[in-house]
């Protein structure tokens, strides 16, 4: 994965509430499918980490990773999609963590109360 024309970027999403497992897996899927579909991101693959012994649903656990290729001129557009898929009517409440591979830089963000101008913040942090 990398290469010098497009940035690799890292999808995490982390449970919060009592939201499960399978909850996780399939918004994973989900946003998986919608990034596959664009033109702005060249490859994404799904990787499924399994939360520690003892984790209990709902503790902050990591569960549903995407690794993506995105052109460079698009990282706000994809932030964007990717924002809106889980501030849609009726998500299931997660935390975003997105990370540029390519220069350690990393965002977290709730999307339900992801402002427009928080989201200009995090797409400056994730390019510079």
């Amino acid at each position: 994965m990398g290469s010098d024309e497009t940035v690799p970027l890292r999808l995490l999403l982390k449970s919060q509430g009592d939201t499960s497992r399978e909850e996780i897996a399939d918004l994973t899927d989900g946003v998986q499918h919608l990034l596959y579909d664009s033109d702005d991101v060249s490859a994404v693959s799904r990787e499924l980490q399994t939360p520690p012994v003892g984790a209990k649903s709902g503790a902050g656990i990591d569960i549903g990773v995407l690794l993506m290729e995105v052109l460079p001129d698009a990282i706000g557009s994809v932030v964007h999609t990717i924002a809106s898929y889980f501030k849609r009517p009726g998500a299931v409440p997660v935390k975003v963590v997105l990370k540029n591979e390519q220069r350690s830089v990393e965002v977290e963000f709730d999307p339900s109360g992801l402002s427009p101008d928080d989201l200009v913040n995090l797409v400056k942090k994730l390019e510079s």
